[in-house]
């Protein structure tokens, strides 16, 4: 790793820091129990302004962070993967997985909200339907295109 890639990897450290730190202040304000409801327009911003799936972790920290849950892990593994998915939620090891090294917003928000439910211990049985993970999904892109 050279030093601009360092430097680059410095600032996007602290740039969650301090995003989780404005969303600790909020959470405090605001004192909720686990709600499904979409965050804010900025939280939305800030956690897909990062590209590229190694960067998906600081995404789902920020948002892990505002819904004040654990932080899920994210993987690139293939195998893990059904074969007509692009990603996918484990709850067994509590893990998203990918296929790819990029995953697009609505894939990612798709499996984040799939951890949302496990995490809030709603709908768990057989998970969210498609059809409330879709409109979450839409919801959470709305403003954002």
């Amino acid at each position: 790793m050279n030093a601009n890639d360092r430097r680059l990897m410095r600032t996007l450290i602290d740039a969650v820091k301090n995003i989780s730190e404005e969303i600790r202040l909020l959470r405090a304000e605001q004192k909720q129990t686990l709600s499904l409801d979409i965050p804010p327009l900025w939280i939305r911003k800030a956690a897909l302004s990062f590209q590229g799936f190694t960067t998906w972790p600081s995404a789902y920290k920020i948002l892990c962070d505002y819904y004040n849950i654990p932080t899920v892990d994210a993987q690139i593994d293939p195998a893990q993967v059904s074969d007509n998915a692009i990603a996918c939620f484990n709850h067994n090891d509590v893990r998203i997985y990918s296929k790819n090294k990029t995953m697009n917003h609505e894939t990612g928000i798709h499996e984040f909200f799939h951890y949302l439910c496990f995490r809030a211990r709603k709908f768990y049985e057989k998970g969210p339907s498609e059809a409330m993970t879709k409109a979450y999904v839409q919801e959470f892109m709305r403003d954002l295109k």
